[in-house]
């Protein structure tokens, strides 16, 4: 049997549609990373087409939350 848990749903904004899933997920998951590489600058540029095309084109992505939210779950 499993100890008992507390089960916490995270989700983004709805007026952001994918492109908030999308980059939540980059940031929530990624430790530092300023992104400045052939990676990065491609998960950028996927991250702007989303953005663009979802109208919501000042959304921007980043990376480097995952301390955060290793902590928020209590696993930091």
């Amino acid at each position: 049997m499993l100890p008992a848990s507390i089960v916490d749903g995270v989700r983004y904004p709805e007026g952001e549609g994918m492109v908030g899933w999308y980059g939540r997920r980059n940031h929530d998951f990624f430790g530092p990373w300023g992104m400045p590489d052939r990676a990065g600058q491609l998960i950028s540029q996927v991250s702007d087409a989303m953005a663009a095309a979802g109208g919501t084109p000042d959304l921007t992505l980043r990376a480097g939350g995952a301390d955060r939210f290793l902590n928020f779950l209590g696993q930091g």
